[in-house]
């Protein structure tokens, strides 16, 4: 498994969503030489991912709060986002 820097996120408060480290992408796709077909797959699935989490495709409507659900309270704490 390999991490290409993006994270997509939806903050909690308001559902919105963003792409984050874009610019570690291009700094580390110089840096370690990244394939152009991987970082375009890689920006694909950041796009593809976005979309998924602003519309609430499965599982990441509400699929996901049952998981959530299952945590011990002490466990459940406050992000202002999460990562993919």
């Amino acid at each position: 498994m390999v991490d290409l820097d993006l994270d997509v996120c939806r903050v909690r408060e308001d559902m919105s969503v963003f792409v984050d480290d874009e610019d570690e992408l291009a700094v580390h796709q110089v840096r370690y030489c990244y394939p152009a077909d991987v970082v375009e797959w890689a920006e694909a699935a950041g796009a593809w991912l976005t979309v998924a989490l602003r519309d609430g495709v499965e599982p990441f409507g509400d699929h996901y709060r049952t998981w959530i659900d299952q945590l011990p309270a002490t466990r459940q704490r406050s992000c202002s986002s999460s990562a993919l």
